[in-house]
């Protein structure tokens, strides 16, 4: 995340696999794991906006790519949620979805990758 900021609000939503930070700045921070069409899955930080207080969030930025331990590290509060929701995309397997061989084949990469996170994560005491 940018600049310290203080940070009002925070919405886990298990359905989209997103945890979003509302922050006194205005911005949101949205975490999220995503599963791409390619067949790579990963950890994301987004920041969005708002024109004006009725209006939908604008994406503002794309922060970068994550690990689990650094998801984990942001936000310790809401490890059971990360640990839990990236389980269940190594549980799910490379064979999901429409997939031809070489998204299937980046996609195990990538839970190879999500697995070996997993295993080094800084767990809050």
């Amino acid at each position: 995340m940018p600049d310290p900021v203080e940070v009002i609000n925070t919405t886990v939503s298990p359905r989209h696999r997103t945890i979003s930070l509302l922050l006194d700045n205005g911005e949101t921070a949205r975490f999220a794991l995503l599963r791409k069409p390619n067949g790579d899955v990963y950890w994301s930080l987004d920041m969005f906006t708002r024109a004006a207080p009725a209006e939908p969030l604008e994406w503002t930025g794309h922060i970068g790519r994550l690990t689990v331990d650094d998801v984990v590290r942001r936000l310790p509060a809401c490890e059971n949620d990360i640990v839990r929701w990236t389980l269940d995309e190594i549980e799910d397997g490379a064979d999901v979805g429409d997939l031809d061989i070489f998204a299937r084949d980046a996609r195990a990469r990538a839970l190879e990758r999500l697995r070996a996170e997993l295993g080094r994560i800084h767990r809050a005491a």
